[in-house]
């Protein structure tokens, strides 16, 4: 797995770097040579993106139980991800109580499997889909943190308008998979998301 590669440093101007990643997403998008290329995992993503045939303004989702038959091993996937909540939440449960930050599990095939933060994130969340059951994959709602770490299976930090799908375009999300130990085999997505003016 190489090394957690943020979308910008913390001294950064954050406004103004959103201004210039709005101008490349609509650059690229739009088919016009852009005025800074983006960061290498973005470009792949949105390429995937486009050759799926997706739009940005595209919000189209799937929602699908993942507890539903025919999932394989996303079924136990998603068995073996609930299994850590105990432990994840003892040691987020502070960054969680703000408000300002969801944290959410993704199984194997890259939906949703429990979600947890503050009354106001979770209703922000529920306008988008972002909600258990829901397909966060690629080939669903473009460039995001759940679906471009499964992807490239190395984590990723996917900020505001470097998500291919303008809806996303406020959100902030970092997603790292979950490796089983015992044969290395990814059983899915932590993801931690929060806007994009927080």
């Amino acid at each position: 797995m190489r090394s957690f590669e943020t979308a910008f440093d913390s001294g950064d101007d954050r406004s103004g770097y959103l201004s210039l990643l709005e101008s490349i997403h609509a650059d690229v998008t739009s088919g016009r040579t852009p005025v800074a290329r983006p960061r290498r995992v973005i470009e792949e993503s949105w390429r995937r993106s486009m050759r799926l045939g997706m739009h940005p303004d595209d919000d189209g989702w799937l929602f699908d139980d993942p507890r539903s038959p025919g999932h394989g091993d996303a079924a136990g996937d998603a068995a073996t991800l609930t299994s850590l909540l105990p432990i994840l939440q003892r040691q987020l449960d502070t960054l969680l109580a703000d408000d300002h930050t969801l944290l959410v599990l993704a199984d194997s095939a890259a939906r949703v499997v429990w979600r947890g933060g503050g009354r106001s994130m979770q209703q922000q969340a529920d306008g988008l889909h972002f909600s258990p059951g829901s397909d966060w994959s690629e080939r669903t709602v473009g460039t995001n943190a759940i679906g471009t770490a499964l992807t490239s299976l190395n984590p990723v930090h996917v900020h505001g308008p470097e998500h291919y799908c303008v809806n996303q375009h406020s959100w902030s999300c970092a997603g790292a998979p979950l490796t089983d130990p015992r044969n290395g085999r990814t059983i899915g997505i932590i993801n931690l998301s929060c806007r994009t003016d927080d």
